[in-house]
């Protein structure tokens, strides 16, 4: 085979390529990626389809192919001074797949199975045989070098097509094989021929008495063939007055059973016709039985309405009884109601209306309080602190005499100490009266910070106590604004009511009379529509009479 060109579209990743392949060694050049394998696989896959390819046939059409774009690989070869050309599509979104093979100008085959066979006839080799052979992919080039000697031996021998003339060789020799055994049974025939001649000339003696047998018979035959003639011609006449009688009998039989067919029908009808006549005195009477139906479903009618209006009356006394109860609840309720107002009333009059401006200046005060207690305090206990080390000084200069170092300047007392002693006892009279003063005032301010606290308690509960009372009265004005509509409401009922009752006449109503009346109107009912079954069982009537004339006839 001889490659002459290869045009591929949107196959792996090559977009297009139209290439002229000539007669001589092509080489092939590019980075890892570029499409080299895929220009090799395109033939492979050109020839025979989706078994040759890597992958899937989903990865076969280029990613960058459009959802209408076709994947086509068209290969060009020569084969023994023939050329041919495969063309191989993906068609479309759904990539149908589809080849048709060219010998010279004209289709040669179309179809996936037909082209595949073809090629492989034609080129002398399978798929495995190709890869193998004729195209090694990367990583395959010793695949043939790998199979076992006798595999290696079997393939080549497919490929050159060696096979072919051993499977002769094998023929011949089993043909070889059949003419040495018939040339045996020839010859085993040969040493049984004077057998044979004398059986031919004892075959020929019996012959000649046959023949002489064969004269005999014949003339016995045509003798029997004129009297078969003579007994067919009576036997076709015994046949066709058995005919004739078979279908007289026939005839006489099929009468017969009309004949009985008509006799049971006319006692059927004669049957019928009795059950008419006791059907007509039955709608006789029940007709006589009915005819007060009418005035007794008036009647019935009547009671109705009235059973109607004397329901209506005690529907409407029940309702004015339960108005009657609503309306004496909705009095009781709203009175209850209106004391309680009362007492809230009460309650709001005993709590002064400015309790909460009451509230923010006693606790204004409370803070002022507080506010000053904290100072004075504060005041006390720094004069507490101040007589603490005044007294501790004082004892220190008794203790230790003139040597006594003062705690300000660092400097001993000396001669200076009873001055100094008298000026630091003159300050700490002094210190104490302040002292004394302030602890009073702070005495004076806890106590009164008390009270403060204790009235500002009082006024919270007493504004709680307010805000939640005024709470209660708009809820209870609510409910007695409520009450008052619904009261209304009752009483509007309860009158009109009254009047529609007043309006009814009083009308007198006997359950008993009106079941007793029911009980028989639902009875005359049914015997008027037992009538209606009847009269029209009795429209059968004439024609029953009809039936039995014709019957008769």
């Amino acid at each position: 085979m001889r490659l002459i060109s290869l045009n591929i579209h949107n196959f792996r990743v090559i977009k297009k390529a139209d290439l002229i392949l000539p007669d001589r060694v092509i080489g092939v050049i590019g980075p890892n990626g570029a499409g080299k394998s895929s220009l090799v696989e395109a033939i492979a896959w050109a020839l025979y389809g989706q078994n040759a390819a890597r992958s899937g046939k989903d990865e076969i059409k280029s990613t960058f192919a459009g959802a209408g774009e076709n994947c086509e690989v068209t290969l060009e070869f020569e084969v023994n001074g023939t050329e041919y050309r495969v063309v191989r599509r993906l068609v479309g979104k759904s990539e149908r797949g589809e080849v048709r093979l060219f010998r010279g100008g004209s289709s040669e085959s179309v179809g996936v199975a037909e082209t595949q066979k073809y090629i492989s006839r034609i080129l002398g080799l399978d798929l495995k045989g190709f890869l193998t052979s004729f195209l090694a992919r990367q990583q395959e080039l010793n695949t043939l070098s790998d199979l076992q000697p006798h595999q290696r031996r079997d393939h080549l021998a497919g490929m050159l097509g060696i096979e072919r003339l051993d499977r002769g060789i094998d023929r011949l020799k089993n043909d070889l094989r059949a003419e040495k055994i018939r040339i045996e049974e020839m010859e085993k025939q040969h040493s049984r021929a004077e057998e044979v001649t004398a059986r031919f000339e004892e075959l020929n003696r019996k012959k000649k008495e046959l023949t002489t047998q064969l004269l005999t018979s014949e003339s016995a035959v045509k003798e029997a063939e004129t009297t078969h003639k003579r007994i067919t011609d009576q036997l076709t006449q015994a046949q066709d007055k058995k005919t004739l009688w078979v279908q007289l009998t026939q005839q006489i039989e099929a009468e017969t059973k009309t004949a009985e067919t008509l006799t049971r029908r006319r006692e059927t009808l004669e049957e019928e016709l009795e059950k008419l006549a006791e059907m007509k005195k039955e709608a006789e009477q029940i007709s006589q039985k009915t005819e007060p139906l009418p005035r007794l479903q008036r009647e019935l009618d009547n009671l109705k309405e009235i059973r109607a209006k004397a329901e209506l009356q005690k529907e409407l006394e029940r309702q004015l009884r339960q108005v009657e109860a609503e309306q004496d609840g909705l009095m009781k309720t709203l009175s209850q109601a209106e004391k309680r107002m009362e007492a809230i009333d009460r309650k709001l009059r005993s709590i002064p209306e400015d309790i909460n401006d009451k509230l923010k200046q006693a606790q204004k005060n409370l803070e002022t309080a507080r506010a000053s207690y904290s100072e004075a305090k504060a005041t006390r206990n720094n004069l507490e602190n101040q007589s603490q080390k005044l007294r501790k000084q004082i004892s220190d200069i008794q203790q230790f005499g003139p040597n006594s170092v003062c705690d300000r300047c660092h400097r001993p007392f000396g001669n200076d100490l009873p001055e100094i002693r008298l000026h630091l006892k003159d300050e700490l009279a002094g210190l104490e009266k302040l002292l004394a003063e302030k602890t009073e005032e702070v005495t004076k301010l806890e106590i009164r910070g008390r009270k403060l606290k204790e009235q500002c308690a009082h006024l919270e509960t007493e504004a709680k106590a307010r805000y939640e009372t005024e709470v209660e009265r708009k809820s209870l004005a609510r409910e007695i604004a409520d009450l008052k509509s619904k009261l209304t409401e009752v009483k509007t009922s309860f009158k009109a009511q009254t009047r529609k009752l007043t309006s009814l006449a009083k009308v007198s109503f006997d359950p008993k009379e009106f079941e007793k009346l029911v009980a028989r109107v639902e009875d005359m009912e049914k015997d008027r529509a037992r009538l209606y079954r009847l009269t029209g069982n009795l429209q059968r009537t004439p024609v029953a009479v009809k039936e039995i004339e014709e019957t008769e006839s």
